[in-house]
């Protein structure tokens, strides 16, 4: 997950004309130009959609360790949760009581 949603949520006009819609995303980003097919070309807004989404993809580097989820207690009485996806320095916070 890229943000706090996955990315048939956050780019649901790309994710309807993509052919194999269950690849991972790991296996889609293993060859030098992603392993992508669509059932329409890419124009207009759908282009400048994938331009972003592939940007935002260029700075992912996946691995096979284990990512890591840990629940925190902060002085107000409030849980929060943190995911540090392993092999980037990305992480996602959240919080609720």
């Amino acid at each position: 997950m890229l943000g706090n949603r996955p990315l048939q949520h956050q780019y649901p006009q790309l994710y309807n004309i993509v052919r194999k819609k269950h690849d991972p995303v790991g296996e889609v980003l293993s060859t030098p130009f992603p392993n992508l097919t669509w059932r329409r070309d890419l124009i207009g807004s759908k282009l400048v959609m994938w331009n972003n989404l592939a940007s935002r993809l260029a700075t992912v580097a996946l691995t096979h360790d284990e990512d890591e989820f840990r629940w925190n207690l902060d002085s107000t009485g409030v849980f929060f949760g943190e995911i540090t996806l392993s092999g980037s320095n990305q992480s996602e916070c959240s919080k609720c009581k």
